[in-house]
């Protein structure tokens, strides 16, 4: 189960633990977070659910190591709704690094699981095309 009230702390896990964390399958990780109608826009990209899934699998597959930092965060829980900036570091499967910024806007359903997400990202270092590693799906 979700926490009901979320931090930066707790954000910071979860999302560490869905994207990065190898040790726990991505469908438990989602499972245990995520709604089951779960939308995510990503640089105007649409995902459902299944789609955000099959894009986690696909960055873990891209990627050796990696470390996720919450830097800002707000929370309304009146409303559901929350915010962050994230920087994501990996080290990608041909050795070479890249940083991503990442602004995220979410809601929560009533249990605490977020319903859904809308995000801007940006590389702050490593390639170019590093940036298609926020929607890849293979």
């Amino acid at each position: 189960m979700a926490p009901t009230i979320l931090t930066a702390e707790t954000v910071q896990s979860i999302l560490s633990e869905v994207i990065l964390d190898r040790s726990t399958p991505v469908r438990d990780a989602v499972d245990r977070y995520f709604a089951p109608g779960y939308i995510q826009v990503t640089d105007g990209a649409v995902s459902d659910r299944e789609a955000f899934i099959t894009h986690v699998e696909a960055v873990r597959g891209h990627i050796q190591s990696g470390e996720l930092k919450v830097v800002d965060f707000v929370l309304d829980p009146a409303r559901g709704v929350f915010a962050d900036r994230h920087v994501v570091k990996v080290v990608k499967n041909d050795g070479n690094a890249s940083e991503l910024d990442v602004y995220m806007f979410g809601r929560l359903d009533g249990d605490g699981r977020i319903t859904e997400v809308n995000e801007i990202t940006r590389v702050i270092s490593g390639a170019s095309g590093d940036s298609e590693l926020a929607r890849v799906r293979h």
